[in-house]
């Protein structure tokens, strides 16, 4: 007799046995570099994880994405960088390019998502620059969010 194997605990394994990264902001505070291998992410993770109800903490490995929602009655949509680091979740709006520059506990910092090109980076207080290619889906009806997928070389 086969041992029944449940979705939440396929999810559960699934979760425990992704490697833990740190985002930009960690790898500054711990001067430690991010890992670049391909990052399993996948559009039914980010559904198993946190679905429709996002919060101000990114689900992606690399501790960074941006996510977009649909508003009514405005009929626009609404972009927001949202990171996690050493100082704790965050959540800012954005424009349309992707692009913001801001201070945290660690410094001051850049990130730019280009999902039209499919490429991010991020510039840390040291000048360092880290980039990634990215992917993007809709999690919802009405949400839609940009991860990186992989590391690469600074090549823009």
């Amino acid at each position: 007799m086969k041992p029944k194997f449940h979705k939440a605990t396929a999810v559960g394994l699934l979760l425990a046995g992704r490697p833990s990264l740190a985002s930009p902001l960690n790898a500054t505070a711990l001067a430690a570099p991010l890992n670049s291998t391909v990052d399993t992410d996948t559009l039914s993770l980010h559904l198993a994880r946190s679905g429709c109800h996002q919060s101000d903490c990114p689900d992606t490995r690399f501790g960074v994405d941006i996510i977009s929602m649909y508003t009514e009655p405005f009929r626009t949509w609404l972009y927001f960088l949202r990171w996690q680091s050493v100082c704790g979740c965050h959540k800012e709006q954005v424009f349309a390019d992707g692009c913001r520059s801001f201070t945290t506990c660690t410094g001051r910092h850049s990130v730019c998502f280009d999902w039209h090109g499919g490429r991010g980076h991020w510039i840390d207080p040291s000048g360092h620059k880290t980039c990634w290619y990215l992917s993007s889906d809709y999690i919802c009806r009405q949400t839609w969010l940009a991860w990186p997928k992989i590391e690469v070389a600074c090549t823009w």
